[in-house]
């Protein structure tokens, strides 16, 4: 699974497994991937300026997951995570 984001601050993605902390993935600068090897359903969310993303699940151990901001009026400064 890769970790990348397309902010300015460095993003924590955590990583869990039925609901326990499995491992945390920093990823310190834009556009440069993070690659950590699973097996099984993972939920990922990011800690992003303090904030915690919604939570997404996947069991590709070929995932990309994406931190992306918000680009809307409402959600400014908030992100999303997306699978690939």
């Amino acid at each position: 699974m890769q970790f990348e984001k397309t902010s300015l601050g460095p993003v924590t993605f955590q990583i869990t497994h039925q609901g326990v902390p499995v491992q945390d993935v920093v990823v310190p600068d834009s556009f440069v991937q993070v690659t950590v090897e699973i097996s099984d359903v993972y939920s990922i969310y990011a800690v992003i300026n303090g904030i915690t993303t919604d939570s997404v699940t996947t069991s590709n151990p070929n995932a990309t997951v994406t931190a992306v901001s918000e680009a809307t009026d409402m959600e400014f400064g908030y992100f999303t995570l997306v699978i690939s």
